[in-house]
């Protein structure tokens, strides 16, 4: 089992440091512009914006919920994304998702730091967060290569 810390290291790695991948979400959404952020593609159902706003969403109900032995997280609402106007729309949700994830960090540090994540249900969801951040990690990566290329 991993102890807090280092769980709590692996998202702040998967959000703004070196990890396995050689990316991390902070640098590949730097760059991204509203227009691209909000531009569906022939291959998803969702924008960037939309992904964006699931990986919030995700990381909320893992934050909220993490001793809890069910964190509900439904598909139909963890893509909805409230109107974006313009770039002050896109750079809002960008910090909060920086938020998101300092948020849960947070929470994880808040336990013992040297103690072992000895509850299964608390150690399953934050690897599962872990995870689902870098499925869609890929996903976005994807999805800004479609849109810089000749194939939206």
């Amino acid at each position: 089992m991993k102890t807090a810390t280092e769980l709590a290291e692996r998202i702040n790695d998967m959000y703004q440091g070196e990890n396995w991948s050689g990316l991390n979400l902070k640098d590949l959404l730097a760059d991204i512009s509203f227009s691209e952020a909000t531009t569906l593609t022939k291959v998803s159902n969702y924008s960037i914006a939309s992904v964006v706003a699931h990986i919030i969403y995700y990381l909320k109900s893992v934050t909220n919920n993490m001793e809890s032995d069910d964190v509900d997280i439904r598909e139909e609402k963890g893509f909805q994304i409230k109107n974006m106007e313009g770039d002050v729309d896109w750079q809002e949700l960008l910090r909060t998702l920086g938020l998101a994830v300092a948020n849960l960090v947070n929470k994880i540090n808040d336990m013992d730091a040297n103690e072992n994540i000895e509850t299964f249900q608390i150690d399953r969801n934050l690897h599962a967060a872990i995870e689902h951040c870098y499925y869609h990690l890929g996903q976005l990566l994807f999805l800004k290569r479609m849109l810089r290329s000749a194939i939206p």
